[in-house]
């Protein structure tokens, strides 16, 4: 099982000279931890209101690279006389 960290955090700032709304703080944040390959996700506890959101902070899940595309080994002269086949 993992060991999770709670933090507690006050944030105090005006918003008519920072962020007008909370989205645009919690975008804001996410930019940031983006920077370091975290991901986070917004938790609102039922019946908690705005006080009570958590957040989620994760690292972002790696993504294995594409697979190339397979290439025929057949000549494409070939492979068009095959594909007129099947339409018949």
């Amino acid at each position: 099982m993992k060991q999770i960290a709670a933090c507690t955090y006050t944030f105090v700032f005006e918003p008519s000279e920072t962020w007008a709304h909370l989205y645009q703080f919690e975008k804001s944040l996410a930019k940031y931890l983006d920077q370091d390959g975290l991901d986070m996700a917004i938790i609102e506890p039922m019946g908690a209101g705005i006080a009570g959101k958590m957040i989620h902070i994760y690292p972002r899940p790696e993504l294995p690279p594409p697979k190339p595309p397979k290439q025929s080994t057949m000549p494409a002269g070939e492979q068009i006389r095959k594909l007129g086949k099947i339409g018949k």
